[in-house]
């Protein structure tokens, strides 16, 4: 059986002696390195970072991370470069050039990156990008998706390249019997119809949905109300803003353009 505490620190020492791994995320690691694909959830702020980069050091290989903003790959990649293993950033506020460039490298073996960092633009548009990793695709053991929701939730508005990650993964593995890295998929809401969707498109077992206790966040409370009409509604939300109005808010507003919608609320 995989000794979590040991393989942390033997294998990623300075994170172990500033880290302590909660028991949710060592089960999590654990599912990922013993029995493959491994869908979890947990609250947004729970440590998922750092479930993929202790999963991405056991593996032994090399760990592909799609995220969704180019600020949080930044952050990450610069955050495990700190403790001394080379990471490899691909996305679309990089030159072109330099893009190319160290994507040659790469496919050359002239770096060697522990985790490569990436847009799921990049994954579903980029040919060289395609053709470089599928140079050294026997070397990646970890395919990480952050935020998994959005290839079913949203998809087709906000991040629709997420929708081609599975297509991606078929063009470099299109042998039969292929060996493939294994997929660990990460998110903070999935309703039980996609929780279904994602699990078919990656493969994942239902016995490998990890879920952490979303009541642990005692600070976070839920209140539903319902309205007779549009109108009652958006007094409901003037007053609310009034009683709150020196403290900080967020809108969710799901509409763009009607008399409602984000631009004529804002």
């Amino acid at each position: 059986m995989l000794n979590i505490d040991e393989a942390f620190g033997d294998n990623f020492p300075s994170l172990a002696r500033q880290f302590t791994l909660k028991g949710f995320q060592k089960s999590a690691i654990e599912n990922i390195i013993t029995q493959g694909n491994t869908l979890c959830i947990m609250p947004t702020g729970g440590g998922k970072s750092l479930i993929y980069w202790m999963a991405g050091i056991i593996s032994g290989g090399i760990a592909i991370v799609i995220s969704p903003l180019i600020a949080l790959i930044d952050e990450q990649a610069e955050k495990i470069a700190e403790h001394g293993f080379e990471v490899l950033t691909i996305h679309g506020g990089m030159d072109s050039a330099k893009q190319a460039s160290v994507l040659k490298d790469f496919a050359n073996k002239a770096i060697n990156p522990k985790f490569i960092f990436v847009s799921p633009e990049k994954i579903a548009t980029d040919g060289l990008f395609e053709y470089c990793i599928r140079e050294r695709k026997d070397e990646i053991t970890l395919f990480v998706i952050d935020e998994v929701h959005c290839v079913s939730q949203w998809g087709t508005s906000f991040r629709p390249f997420y929708k081609r990650i599975p297509d991606f993964l078929d063009c470099i593995y299109d042998e039969d019997g292929e060996q493939r890295p294994s997929i660990l998929a990460l998110t903070a809401t999935l309703n039980p119809k996609e929780v279904g969707e994602i699990c078919e498109h990656f493969n994942i077992k239902r016995t490998n949905i990890i879920k952490d206790n979303l009541l642990i966040r005692s600070e976070i409370s839920l209140k539903v109300l319902q309205f007779i009409n549009e109108n009652e509604k958006e007094d409901k939300l003037w007053e609310l803003i009034k009683i709150h109005r020196d403290e900080k808010i967020l809108v969710y507003v799901y509409r763009i353009g009607s008399e409602r919608g984000v631009e004529k609320m804002a």
